[in-house]
């Protein structure tokens, strides 16, 4: 059976309006419930950069939410390490605000489950995210370098704590590899319920990136996976470009999206490196040439103002305190790219400086 995807338009004035009417179009039983809202947190961004969650979207479910009787929290582990730098991006990002007093630092409570993965046995999972009767994603409407899109399953990464989003990295490298132990993390435990704040649309090298566009769409839906395949559309990719929805399909997790509302997709949308064709090239390089065909992050020393940031989030130690990157050690998984709030790591390649330059 397919699963009902709904588009609707929407500006931020719209968003208590828009945010009633998808509750009431995909009812659950909200009172005296847990409720954990798991917006896209990815670091200490402002919201006009588009990188988080909008907090009106935040703040309008919030609402809803607590006059259903519904026992809130908001949360999200980010790229960043430390309790401190996780209350830090809330704040920054007006989400804590938006919380109207239910924000919670994820980080507090780490219980470590074992889940079904040919790459890990055991992760470390917030606390929070497995006690709560429902979880609700409000994922942002990006691309992203190593996985296409950021949507409904890539949000569930932020379910894991600590250092433990850094480690997974190396144990799963390229963007195939990857998505699928993206996808055993989100089929743990899959959100109640997704909608994507589609304010904007994220193009380039996302998940940072500072290159934004109008959508002005929210996307929803209960299942995650055919909230990704709407973005997809939009973007004006097919399911089968995106490894996580298929693997997702392959789970048994997604059986189809029914659409209704606006899922045409952008002219000429600018997706992350190579689009379609670095999934059609990847299966036929070794990991030798993966080297050295893979885009690299790369440090704009112009931008750079050396908070530290990038050197903390890399998972095998390849940035010192310059900041350089050791190229040798670089497991291209641009965890440093993603924390940059200066947009100073720049993502460069023979491949990706070719394919840009055709654009």
């Amino acid at each position: 059976m397919q699963e009902k995807v709904l588009i609707l338009p929407a500006e931020v004035v719209d968003f208590p309006g828009q945010v009633e009417r998808i509750l009431e179009e995909f009812p659950l039983p909200w009172e005296g419930k847990r409720v954990l809202v798991k917006p896209n947190i990815l670091g200490p961004f402002p919201p006009e950069k588009g990188v988080t969650t909008h907090p009106q979207l935040v703040r309008a479910l919030v609402r809803q939410l607590l006059r259903r009787g519904a026992k809130v929290m908001v949360g999200d582990n980010p790229g960043v390490g430390g309790y401190g730098a996780n209350e830090r991006a809330g704040q920054v990002s007006g989400i804590v605000s938006a919380s109207l007093g239910c924000f919670v630092n994820l980080a507090q409570g780490v219980v470590r489950e074992k889940i079904k993965s040919r790459f890990v046995n055991v992760v470390g999972f917030s606390r929070l995210v497995l006690e709560a009767d429902f979880i609700i994603s409000l994922p942002r409407f990006k691309t992203h370098s190593l996985t296409q899109l950021t949507g409904g399953i890539k949000n569930t990464y932020g379910y894991i704590a600590g250092g433990d989003k850094s480690r997974l990295h190396t144990l799963a490298l390229g963007t195939r590899q990857f998505s699928e132990l993206v996808v055993d993390i989100f089929a743990h435990r899959p959100p109640h319920l997704t909608i994507v704040d589609g304010l904007t649309a994220m193009e380039g090298e996302g998940p940072s990136s500072s290159e934004l566009r109008p959508l002005n769409r929210l996307i929803a839906s209960y299942n995650a996976v055919a909230v990704d395949s709407a973005m997809a559309r939009i973007m004006g990719l097919k399911e089968a470009d995106v490894f996580q929805i298929q693997f997702a399909k392959e789970k048994g997790l997604y059986r189809g999206a029914q659409i209704e509302g606006d899922a045409s997709p952008l002219p000429n949308f600018k997706g992350p490196f190579g689009g379609g064709l670095r999934q059609f090239i990847a299966p036929l390089v070794n990991s030798l040439a993966f080297r050295y065909t893979h885009p690299k992050p790369r440090i704009n020393f112009e931008l750079c103002v050396h908070c530290n940031r990038c050197v903390n989030a890399c998972p095998v130690q390849a940035i010192d305190e310059t900041p350089n990157i050791d190229q040798s050690k670089c497991i291209t998984c641009y965890c440093c790219q993603e924390v940059c709030i200066y947009s100073a790591v720049v993502i460069s390649g023979v491949v990706y400086n070719f394919i840009h330059r055709k654009r």
